[in-house]
């Protein structure tokens, strides 16, 4: 199964402030507000591991919407979850790396 991202655009972020590096320059709107690398999320059964999330990557833009799009089963609600870190108790995020770059604190936060 595969999951898709579609970027829709919006006014909501716009009025942000940019997100600065450590040196505490601005980043502007290059910078996503959000970055998904090689997430990969597990769920233990009694069968042994099961992988529902294998592998994902994507950005959201400052100032943009992303839609998740997939089949039944392809992982969007776990993505989300693994975002939102309210993963069911017999699931873990197995690898990768999710990145909020904050605009308010003006750092990058691994969550």
């Amino acid at each position: 199964m595969h999951l898709a991202c579609c970027f829709l655009e919006t006014e909501v972020a716009r009025d942000l402030p940019a997100a600065r590096t450590d040196g505490g320059e601005e980043r502007g709107m290059d910078v996503p507000l959000l970055s998904i690398r090689d997430l990969a999320v597990e769920f233990r059964t009694d069968a042994g591991d099961f992988r529902a999330v294998d592998g994902l990557s994507f950005d959201v833009p400052r100032g943009r919407t992303v839609a998740l799009v997939g089949e039944s089963g392809s992982g969007k609600s776990v993505t989300a979850q693994a975002v939102l870190q309210i993963l069911p108790k017999v699931a873990r995020i197995a690898g990768g790396s999710i990145l909020l770059n904050d605009p308010k604190l003006g750092t990058a936060v691994d969550i």
